[in-house]
């Protein structure tokens, strides 16, 4: 696992709508990733900022 992939698989979990509701309201950065796509993968891409995947995503999405 590289350094990326073990940090987001270490901070990964579960959590309530509410608590990404402050988030939201300050229109910070929220991205939704369907279920279809892997969330650490998706991560590890924007980290990098490897736009090249992201219109395709957002094409199938």
């Amino acid at each position: 696992m590289n350094n990326l992939e073990t940090r987001f698989s270490e901070d990964l979990s579960d959590v309530k709508w509410q608590y990404l509701t402050l988030h939201a309201k300050k229109i910070l950065s929220i991205i939704f990733v369907t279920k279809h796509l892997d969330l650490i993968e998706v991560g590890i891409t924007i980290a990098k900022d490897d736009v090249k995947f992201v219109p395709h995503w957002i094409s199938k999405a």
